[in-house]
């Protein structure tokens, strides 16, 4: 993924750094242990409505 542009791993939604404000989810791989330095590697982002439909298919299988 390109720093000046988003797109969507669920759906290829593509946006802006600026629509990080507006509900979108953006993840890095974990920075090992011991390591200084952050984690390297692709950044995954998800749209709002992509990441809305995660959480309610996840809250679809939980029990009552």
């Amino acid at each position: 993924m390109d720093a000046e542009e988003l797109t969507c791993a669920g759906c290829g939604r593509r946006g802006l750094p600026a629509d990080v404000a507006t509900g979108w989810s953006l993840a890095t791989r974990p920075r090992p242990t011991g390591a200084q330095s952050g984690a390297t590697g692709p950044v995954t982002a998800h749209c709002p409505d992509c990441l809305r439909r995660g959480i309610r298919d996840v809250e679809g299988r939980l029990d009552p």
